[in-house]
């Protein structure tokens, strides 16, 4: 028998391939298309009407955060087999295309979780927002913003925020939203950093 001198195994470097699936998701943002996810952003000032459909190239520390939550929140859900999960609406609204992605939904709430991994106190602003969003796109009377949370020997799902369904709300903010999609509309119709009008 011949005995093969110990070579120490190579570790297998997933920092590549876990940029890529970030980075590349398959998901391009379009004219006149706005996920509920960003739209708090871009009311705000965070997010440049000029900027707005420039891919995003996410570094490796935020790449991973978003890694970690997307299997907590598949971890959360295989908890909660009385809600459906992971459904997808499309709402139009005049000219402007809402996209909306509910973690939980039954028929009487739309839920959204949390999974940063710092404990917090209360939702966030853009938290409540995408939330409220979703009450009117689902047509859910509250929606709630959860959080896992283990204490001792017990795991539940702290609620850190809840909002009511407002169709006057939504409409004030799809004026607003309607401000900003001019904007982005006019921008890129001059064909600025190489995209044209016909991107949509």
């Amino acid at each position: 028998m011949v005995i093969y001198p110990y070579k120490k195994a190579m570790n297998i470097d997933l920092s590549k391939k876990l940029l890529k699936s970030i980075n590349n998701d398959g998901h391009p943002k379009k004219l006149h298309r706005y996920s509920c996810s960003n739209i708090y952003a871009l009311l705000q000032g965070w997010e440049k009407p000029e900027t707005y459909l420039e891919p995003k190239t996410f570094d490796f520390l935020n790449a991973y955060r978003m890694w970690q939550g997307k299997w907590k929140h598949q971890q959360v859900q295989s908890l909660m087999p009385d809600y459906i999960q992971e459904l997808k609406v499309v709402k139009e609204v005049g000219n402007l295309t809402i996209v909306g992605m509910a973690d939980l939904i039954n028929d009487e709430e739309v839920i959204e979780i949390k999974t940063s991994e710092k404990l917090h106190n209360k939702a966030k602003a853009w938290h409540l927002h995408q939330c409220k969003l979703y009450c009117i796109l689902f047509d859910r009377p509250v929606g709630r913003i959860v959080q896992p949370v283990k204490s001792g020997d017990s795991l539940y799902l702290k609620v850190i925020g809840e909002v009511k369904k407002d169709p006057k709300w939504f409409a004030r903010e799809m004026e607003k939203l309607k401000v900003i999609d001019d904007k982005i509309t006019e921008h890129y119709a001059k064909g600025i950093n190489g995209v044209s009008k016909r991107t949509q």
